[in-house]
């Protein structure tokens, strides 16, 4: 599966590729909202895992353009920043999933799995 990564802070985005990578699937990290969303126009990803907070970007602004960029990728947003309303509100933008960080690699690995079980529902 293709997965675009997508946080500013490398050493999270080569943890998370490297987790993901080990898993047998596809990844390209970015550190930088705009330049993930150039990605999703040139690429087709199946998967993308999106952090809130990018430096000076909104990572929901990201998660609404991202979705009308690419109308069938299911993004994970996934944020260190403790809100009980952030899941829901990430959720009603379009994500198809939430990660609070810190996270196991076995919860990240099962919500990519979802993800891939919404796709082969939705054909």
């Amino acid at each position: 599966m293709k997965v675009l990564v997508c946080d500013d802070d490398p050493a999270v985005c080569e943890i998370i590729a490297a987790m993901l990578s080990d898993a047998g699937h596809e990844v390209k990290e970015e550190y930088d909202g705009s330049k993930a969303l150039e990605d999703l126009k040139e690429g087709r990803y199946e998967v993308m895992i999106l952090d809130y907070l990018l430096g000076k970007t909104n990572g929901l602004d990201i998660l609404q353009k991202a979705c009308q960029v690419d109308h069938e990728v299911r993004i994970i947003m996934m944020s260190g920043y403790q809100s009980d309303d952030l899941p829901k509100r990430a959720k009603e933008l379009g994500a198809s999933g939430f990660l609070p960080k810190p996270f196991l690699m076995q919860e990240l690995l099962n919500a990519v799995g979802r993800s891939k079980g919404r796709m082969k529902n939705a054909e």
